[in-house]
Formats: structure tokens, C-alpha cells, sequence
């Protein structure tokens, strides 16, 4: 079982939301991702707050892309399996 909200998450403003049960019509907060300056969105904030809404949709997608690899046995791989060990709190 996942430890984590539920996806998809979506970007909401500086809100990451996720479909969990705390907040099924508007969804959960996940996190916010602020700008590092006064000035607004910087374009690295901007793209970090992408990048953490797609992370179900990653981690979904790595997840199945290994179970259709499991049988190799290679660096790349393994590094797959480390990263979704750490995702899930187990490495």
C-alpha cells in the first residue's frame, strides 16, 4: 500500500493538490511551493512545482516500467528499484 496522497496531483496557484479523503471535492494540499524571492514566480520554482504534481504519474510509470523489467539485471535497473525504495520510505 502506498504511504502517500493519492494522484493525480495537480497544480493549484503555489498548492500542490492530491485526491485524498481530507478533501475530496477540492482535493488535499500535498505541499506549497513558494518563490525564494519577493519578485513572484522565478522559473525554477515554477518548474519544481511541475515537477512535484507529476510525481504520482512518475512514480506510477517507473513502478510499472520494472515490473515489465524485472527479469534484467543491470545498473539501470537497480538504480529504478533504489529510487522507488526511497519514494516508498524504505531505503
Amino acid at each position: 500500500m502506498n504511504k502517500f496522497t493519492e494522484g493525480p496531483w495537480k497544480r493549484d496557484g503555489w498548492n500542490i493538490r492530491g485526491c485524498g479523503p481530507a478533501d475530496p471535492i477540492m482535493g488535499a494540499i500535498v505541499c506549497k511551493v513558494l518563490p525564494w524571492d519577493e519578485s513572484g514566480c522565478r522559473q525554477e520554482d515554477n518548474a519544481n512545482a511541475h515537477l512535484i504534481a507529476a510525481a504520482p504519474d512518475l512514480y506510477a510509470a517507473l513502478e510499472a516500467l520494472l515490473f515489465e523489467c524485472e527479469a534484467l539485471d543491470n545498473v539501470v535497473l537497480w538504480n529504478g528499484i533504489n529510487a522507488l525504495k526511497k519514494a516508498r520510505g524504505e531505503a
